[in-house]
Formats: C-alpha cells, structure tokens, sequence
C-alpha cells in the first residue's frame, strides 16, 4: 500500500534542523560519490512543462524521483497553482513506490536547507547576527529559517516587491523574536524621489 503525505502531513512532520542535516548527508554522498543524481528530464507536453529529476544516496539507501509541472493556464482554467510537484519515495530493494508525498513544502525546505548548511560552514559564529533576504514569499521564509537555525539572528532584513507579502512575512517572524525591517518596491521607490 503506498502512502499517501499532503502538504499538510509533510509540514507537521518535517523540521528545518532536521532538513540541514539531511542536506549534509546529501551533499557528503555527493562528494564521496555515492550519490547517483542523472540530470533533470524534461518533457514539453502540450500544455505545459513535466520535469523529472530521479535521485539515489547509497550511503543512506534512499531512492526517489520529483516529478514538477509547470501549465500556466492552471490558475484559470482549473483553480491549480501553476507549478505542482510530488516525490515518489522508493525501496531502493525492490523499487516498490512507498510513498507519494506533496512536493512544494519539500522542495522550498530542501532549498532552504541547502542555505542553513552553507551559512552554517561559511558564516561567523557571532551573536546576533543580521540575515538579508530577497522576497518574502515561501522561498524567503525557508532560507530565514534555515539560516536562523544555523546561527543567532537578531535582525533580518526582506525586501520584497509586493508590501502584502512583505507585511505577512514579518507577522509570522516577530513570533520568533526576529526583528524584520522590510522595504518594498513602493518604499524604495520613494527614497529614490
């Protein structure tokens, strides 16, 4: 029987320190060679875009494969988001799909995770540091939280186009005792002039 994770299911199970640490392990694989990761297939189909991108760690016996799609015509003609993604978990014995899980928290989590690993190897050991990040949308709250699991911030500083995503943004990181000051296209526009 596979097992079938919404988004819902993977947000309450999945944790950002968890993530870094799976990443590191990941990334290790990769340098010790013992990760087999075949370059994306791409299909053009008629209305959109299918990618594939299949993936194996040796070392922690993990077998996968993220399927992407991206149908601009999505969002208006059937109410979807315009890219969708799932990943099919494998046993790596038998190849049996074990488990479809929903792919846009995953894949925002593994981004994200990707940047706590590197801040955690490249940046200071300081407290309170201050984190600088490029839009406030789901890829900005992954690289925040990544980075602040990887060191103490004190500040972050977002900037993002649209002041609506930027308000929200905030909102969800002053309950982790983050100071956000954020700038918009609007705000920075009124500086210049």
């Amino acid at each position: 029987m596979v097992l079938l994770l919404t988004r819902n299911d993977v947000e309450s199970v999945l944790q950002m320190k968890d993530c870094i640490d799976a990443m590191e392990n990941a990334f290790s694989e990769m340098a010790n060679g013992t990760a087999k990761l075949p370059l994306r297939i791409n299909i053009m189909a008629p209305k959109g875009l299918a990618a594939y991108m299949p993936a194996y760690l040796q070392g922690m016996n993990a077998l996968a494969c993220k399927v992407v799609t991206a149908y601009k015509e999505n969002p208006k003609k059937y109410n979807l988001p315009t890219i969708l993604g799932k990943v099919l978990l494998q046993d790596p014995d038998t190849g049996d799909v074990i488990s479809i899980m929903d792919g846009g928290y995953l894949t925002a989590m593994r981004t994200g995770a990707a940047s706590g690993l590197a801040t955690k190897y490249l940046a200071r050991e300081d407290e309170n540091q201050v984190a600088g990040i490029f839009g406030a949308g789901i890829q900005g709250e992954s690289q925040l939280w990544a980075v602040y699991e990887a060191r103490s911030l004190s500040k972050a500083l977002v900037y993002d186009i649209d002041a609506d995503n930027a308000q929200k943004f905030a909102g969800h990181y002053v309950a982790h005792v983050i100071q956000v000051v954020l700038e918009t296209k609007r705000a920075a526009a009124q500086e210049i002039s």
